[in-house]
């Protein structure tokens, strides 16, 4: 989310990630061999859910203070699916214009 005041200028700007990440942990083991996951092999990964779950909403508000005699004030919001760095798509994109 970025705000800009009337020049263009960014007032403010926030990025909040949600991330579901499984990471396969090697065996304690000094071999080398390849990592199977039957069921009882399921210590080895580790899985991190710090995302939503589809239909699930999240809110956030925010207080900007912004500069006397500032007159409008465009926000931009946009949900993006990041595949990797540098590869996204933007899922969702909403632009509002609030004047004072």
């Amino acid at each position: 989310m970025s705000v800009k005041d009337q020049s263009g200028k960014v007032v403010f700007s926030e990025t909040k990630e949600y991330i579901v990440n499984d990471f396969y942990v090697n065996s304690m083991d000094p071999k080398s061999d390849p990592i199977m996951l039957p069921v009882w092999e399921y210590d080895r990964q580790v899985h991190v859910h710090e995302g939503i779950e589809p239909g699930e909403t999240d809110s956030n508000t925010f207080v900007i203070p912004l500069k006397e005699g500032t007159k409008s004030v465009d926000v931009e919001a946009a949900f993006k699916f990041i595949h990797e760095k540098d590869k996204q798509d933007v899922w969702t994109k909403c632009n509002k214009k609030i004047e004072f």
